[in-house]
């Protein structure tokens, strides 16, 4: 325990770790619209959401449009590179699905880990067509 206590005061004290309140962005904010593939019209009521994270599934309103809003954590320290530090950047998949349809995924880029504005706001699009089942 001592060790650990000696080690965490020391990261503090050499400028690697900031002890303050921020938010880490997980995840972009993802919108779009999904549409049949036969009539290319909107469907209303299709799930949409960042696979491997459900709980965050939204549904299209009656124009096909949706808007996944973007996920942060919060935490209590900042872990500071020693030289510049850019957003980390990750891929997401998102999913769309429908009653009756067959299930679209669409690969979108967002920044991930990183404490700063560099991520707020960042918006990503993805529209889907989504295919009737057989």
């Amino acid at each position: 325990m001592k060790q650990a206590i000696v080690i965490f005061l020391s990261a503090i004290l050499s400028g690697c770790i900031l002890p303050y309140p921020h938010n880490n962005w997980t995840s972009p904010q993802v919108s779009g619209r999904v549409t049949d593939g036969v009539t290319g019209f909107p469907i209303q009521g299709a799930e949409v959401y960042i696979k491997g994270d459900s709980s965050r599934k939204v549904t299209t309103n009656y124009e096909g449009y949706y808007e996944i809003p973007p996920k942060k954590d919060f935490d209590w320290f900042v872990f500071v590179c020693p030289g510049p530090c850019d957003a980390m950047s990750g891929n997401f998949v998102v999913v769309a699905t429908h009653t009756g349809y067959g299930p679209e995924e669409e690969e979108v880029s967002g920044c991930i880990g990183h404490p700063s504005s560099v991520c707020n706001g960042r918006k990503e699009h993805a529209d889907f067509i989504l295919q009737k089942s057989i």
